[in-house]
């Protein structure tokens, strides 16, 4: 097993109305390690990270200058043990930006049994 170790998925659901990706952006970067990817591409067919272009007009402007290299997608944070590190993302359909979004967390985990 790779150093991220496994990860457990926390997923709620929500449906708000977004606008459709007009473009690529820092979403596409490899920000996530790779074993969180392929498990959120696995768990989570058909859905892809919330990016800068989604965001309508004044709430893009904001982002991009606040910050200009991050996606909006995504944070890294404490958000259930506070030594350890979890990602958390908003995913929106593919097919259907409209149709809603998953908030997602990722805990590492280690891959010793207990």
């Amino acid at each position: 097993m790779n150093r991220f170790g496994r990860f457990v998925v926390f997923a709620f659901l929500a449906f708000e109305p977004q606008l459709p990706a007009q473009a690529q952006d820092v979403c596409d970067a490899d920000t996530l390690p790779s074993q969180a990817k392929l498990l959120v591409s696995k768990a989570f067919p058909g859905w892809r990270l919330k990016r800068t272009s989604d965001l309508e007009g004044y709430d893009r402007e904001l982002w991009t200058k606040a910050h200009p290299k991050e996606c909006p997608g995504i944070t890294e944070g404490h958000f259930e043990l506070p030594d350890k590190t979890a990602y958390a993302l908003i995913l929106i359909p593919n097919s259907d930006a409209e149709a809603g979004y998953k908030i997602v967390v990722l805990n590492r985990t280690s891959s010793a049994a207990h």
